[in-house]
């Protein structure tokens, strides 16, 4: 365990497809914070209610949802991420 931990970096960078389950696994227990659960019982009740009872369109309302949720984290990730680049390449005048 004390190896695991203190190689974590070096492991990780030789090995994407852990990256990439280390990733997906940190990201569903960050789903699963307060917060988010609180909200389930509404995002039901809102597609529910407007699906009219349909399967068919329960489901295409919660494609467009998780759809629009992808959309908007993936374009403030990459927001963020261009400004700390600006941030540290300013940092070396600064």
């Amino acid at each position: 365990m004390q190896y695991l931990l203190e190689n974590i970096q070096t492991i990780i960078q030789n090995n994407y497809s852990l990256a990439f389950i280390a990733v997906f696994f940190g990201g569903l227990i960050s789903a699963a914070s307060p917060c988010v659960l609180a909200a389930v019982p509404l995002i039901i009740g809102y597609v529910g209610g407007y699906s009219e009872g349909n399967k068919k369109k329960a489901a295409l309302y919660s494609l467009v949802f998780i759809l629009g949720l992808s959309i908007t984290f993936t374009v403030l990730g990459a927001a963020v991420s261009a400004m700390g680049f600006l941030l540290s390449f300013a940092g070396r005048w600064l």
